[in-house]
């Protein structure tokens, strides 16, 4: 459905921090629960979120658009709730180290190893 859901925290958690896994768990599975594809979250009143918190709502939040293609959006956010969900999301979708991948040669036989180790 091509409409927008808004869901203000303060009223769905009762206090002005979000700190568990669980509320982030929690938050998201209740915002999936619409039919609208777009959903709005009013973080009005609410003045810190923890680390793990944001996490657990970065990594839901992706798993909601990959699942059931439903965009979570942000509104009315403090500065420090939105520099926590940026530097999260930061480290969530950089790019994995491959430095510890190697090249594999079948070289077939000894003779064909012995040149290639040559060749080097």
């Amino acid at each position: 459905m091509n409409c927008t859901h808004s869901i203000l925290l303060t009223d769905f958690i009762n206090q002005h921090s979000l700190i568990t896994r669980e509320a982030a768990q929690a938050l998201i599975e209740y915002a999936g629960d619409t039919a609208c594809r777009q959903i709005e979250l009013d973080f009005t009143g609410v003045d810190f979120i923890s680390r793990s918190f944001a996490d657990q709502f970065h990594k839901e939040k992706m798993r909601l658009w990959q699942t059931a293609s439903k965009e979570v959006e942000i509104v009315n956010a403090c500065d420090n709730v939105l520099e926590m969900l940026k530097a999260v999301s930061k480290t969530q979708d950089e790019p994995k180290d491959n430095s510890r991948q190697f090249a594999y040669i079948d070289v077939g036989s000894r003779p064909a190893v012995k040149r290639f180790l040559l060749s080097i």
